[in-house]
């Protein structure tokens, strides 16, 4: 198996007549100031020369792409469109900070390590140019050979996870490798797809994400979301205390105090009341719940169409009209004060 490897590689040096040139132009230069008797320092002009052609090159590259792609390039907090704008200013930005590294670099080894004999620039500047044709041969070598193999970027980005079909159980559970998931209980018995990436695993149904879950790496181990099985629990409202899927579920002080009222001013009902109130957690933000929530309990008015009113409210910014007085169209009932006379027509069989 050894070596086949060796004979694989080889080949493949072999077949790369760009790297083979470069190999052995960088082994000629060491072999000749090994003769030469050069010093260390005069390598380091050789190798300054390289790499500023190795970086006249990679300008070039970028300048030549054909489609150009600058995925995570950000300008003033704003990711930049793949123009050509774009394209040769990304050229000119590498050139400056290569450009100016180097520059900075050759005058450091110009005050430090200068070159006192005439015949050793010669050797120098002979190995410089030899780097260069060997480099430009190689980047029309494998331009060429790049253009032949490369293919179009797919439309959409690549979806890095691991993809495998799943069914819900009956108790609205999806399981991923040796974890169960939890899912809105409407799609039991469903058939899913669950895609497991590093951070989370994402559920869906069809074209429909249906749960997103930080993903566990515990072996039997149960990750649920609380809003997933508020619908059945609004059936069930009994087993609000016992239900394990909002065990450790923290919710702000004013949702236990909405509760309190609702159940010693309703009842039962009033459990079935609280549970639709933390259902509109399935459409609005936490935050705006709560505020609904505490602004109902400033207001007195304790239910679930008081706080869905004061939610909707809250985000239409408009003013709430909990005030019967503001609905004209409602009829106004009317109490007048009895009199003890008013019930003299009941011994008289009058009709009041």
């Amino acid at each position: 198996m050894q070596n086949s490897d060796t004979i694989h590689r080889a080949g493949l040096l072999y077949s790369d007549r760009s790297l083979t040139f470069l190999l052995v132009t960088n082994l000629a230069t060491v072999v000749l100031a090994v003769l030469q008797q050069w010093n260390i320092t005069d390598l380091l002009w050789i190798y300054w020369g390289q790499s500023v052609i190795i970086g006249y090159y990679n300008v070039h590259r970028i300048v030549d792409l054909d489609r150009f792609s600058p995925e995570g390039f950000i300008r003033s907090i704003r990711p930049v469109e793949p123009v050509c704008e774009t394209q040769r200013c990304t050229a000119v930005c590498f050139a400056l900070h290569y450009g100016l590294f180097h520059l900075v670099y050759g005058v450091f080894l110009l005050v430090i390590f200068r070159i006192q004999s005439g015949f050793l620039v010669t050797g120098i500047l002979l190995c410089i140019f030899v780097f260069w044709f060997t480099h430009r041969y190689s980047y029309r070598f494998n331009r060429e050979r790049d253009r032949a193999v490369l293919r179009r970027l797919p439309v959409t980005a690549y979806d890095a996870c691991d993809k495998r079909p799943g069914r819900v159980s009956s108790l609205s559970l999806v399981r991923y490798r040796g974890t169960d998931y939890s899912v809105p209980t409407r799609f039991g018995h469903c058939v899913v797809l669950v895609r497991g990436y590093v951070h989370e695993v994402v559920i869906s149904c069809g074209t429909e994400v249906i749960a997103r879950h930080p993903r566990s790496y515990e072996h039997e181990d149960f990750v649920f979301h609380p809003l997933h099985y508020l619908s059945l629990l609004e059936q069930k409202t009994n087993a609000l205390d016992q239900a394990a899927p909002l065990a450790g579920w923290v919710l702000p002080p004013v949702f236990g105090d909405l509760r309190r009222l609702l159940e010693a001013r309703m009842g039962k009902k009033g459990k079935r009341e609280y549970v639709q109130v933390l259902r509109l957690l399935e459409i609005f933000s936490l935050d705006d719940v709560g505020a609904a929530i505490s602004d109902a309990l400033e207001r007195g008015v304790i239910g679930f169409d008081a706080v869905k009113h004061l939610v909707l409210c809250r985000i239409e910014q408009r003013p709430p009209r909990l005030n019967l007085m503001a609905y004209p169209y409602l009829p106004r009932t009317e109490v007048a004060t009895t009199s003890a006379s008013s019930y003299m027509g009941l011994l008289t069989g009058a009709v009041s």
